[in-house]
């Protein structure tokens, strides 16, 4: 934003809303945890009434309680990589894409990346997610990367919350935007492939 990129952004914290007391213990666990490794942002522990004030679109009744994280924050993740973008072009910058880097190794006075051809650059920037380890390596460095996949579905809500808000037991995101909700949950570790397992679903209960 300082930069003057154009993209939605929301920094009203994150709510942690646990139904049963165990749920609620463990997450005033975590917080007391987060103080001690010196987390910066404030982490307020609530209990029911208090966490509703806070995120109306809880109802008191229905949880013992639970964490207001202030210093998070959530954005649209495709308005930011396509801000991001427009402002490389702007610069002058080229975008390759479908470009499958295969190596990226020292030249005189830079660097080649190869890939369906081979690209000279004065510097490389390698965010290759899980490949990254693979293109890093020649050069000592260790990345420690599991693949991760997870699933979201965008909805409305005629009542969406204020804040982006987790629900502890059922593992489950909600991040409001201008024009919806996303759901987000499900985390599998270790995939390969891009195939979705059949019966993947979202549920809260």
């Amino acid at each position: 934003r300082a930069s003057g990129l154009d993209f939605e952004l929301h920094s009203d914290g994150l709510v942690v809303a646990a139904r049963t007391v165990r749920g609620f213990e463990e997450y005033c666990e975590l917080a007391a945890l987060l103080r001690r490794l010196g987390h910066p942002g404030k982490v307020d522990v609530l209990d029911a009434d208090a966490l509703a004030e806070v995120e109306p679109a809880l109802a008191a009744g229905r949880i013992a309680g639970g964490l207001h994280s202030r210093l998070d924050a959530h954005v649209r993740p495709e308005q930011l990589t396509a801000a991001l973008a427009r402002a490389v072009r702007a610069a002058g910058g080229e975008i390759r894409e479908r470009f499958r880097v295969t190596s990226v190794r020292r030249a005189a006075g830079g660097w080649l990346v190869s890939g369906p051809e081979e690209l000279r650059a004065d510097s490389v920037v390698v965010a290759a997610s899980l490949c990254s380890a693979q293109l890093l390596r020649p050069f000592g460095v260790r990345l420690p990367l599991v693949a991760g996949r997870g699933y979201s579905v965008a909805v409305r809500l005629d009542e969406p919350p204020a804040h982006a808000l987790y629900l502890a037991e059922a593992k489950l995101a909600l991040s409001p935007f201008a024009d919806g909700v996303r759901l987000a949950g499900v985390l599998e570790l270790g995939v390969r492939g891009v195939a979705v397992p059949p019966r993947t679903t979202l549920s809260a209960r």
